[in-house]
């Protein structure tokens, strides 16, 4: 493996809090439409399951540089895509977020999911580097394969 990128841990905590938040208000939603007593009992629960599962998950999102391409680190697309089958790769404005996109010689485009740089606690202070880093492994690793073809 030669780089590995994954959500940063303030960026885990803030989308996690925020979906946390999402839960709850469906709980309390629930519960002033009527919805049985038993129920705001087990929206506490609910919330903190939802905390807990967001701050694991979150933060297994990623991607894996290594010297065959570009993987996921989990995910139920197991997309392995090598060097010379990327043509580009571009930050872009996604969803409120900056992202890296691939771009494939078949016309595809993959959005990692990671690195990304968003407002507020989203804010990933070296997104440019990480960019920039991804950006320069690709390019000398797509050098290599041409350079090995006959």
């Amino acid at each position: 493996m030669l780089m590995s990128y994954r959500p940063g841990w303030k960026q885990t905590l803030c989308r996690t809090a925020s979906r946390t938040v999402v839960c709850g208000a469906g709980f309390a939603i629930l519960v002033l439409l009527g919805a049985p007593g038993w129920l705001l009992v087990l929206a506490p629960a609910a919330a903190v399951a939802a905390l807990a599962a967001g701050l694991v998950l979150h933060r297994s999102l990623g991607v894996v540089a290594d010297e065959a391409g570009l993987r996921p680190t989990t995910g139920p697309r197991r997309v392995h895509v090598p060097w010379a089958r990327i043509v580009d790769i571009r930050a872009e404005r996604r969803g409120g977020a900056t992202v890296p996109v691939v771009y494939w010689d078949s016309g595809a485009a993959w959005r990692l999911r990671a690195p990304y740089d968003g407002w507020g606690c989203a804010r990933d202070p070296e997104f440019e580097q990480k960019i920039f880093a991804l950006r320069n492994l690709w390019e000398t690793r797509r050098a290599w394969v041409r350079a090995e073809q006959p």
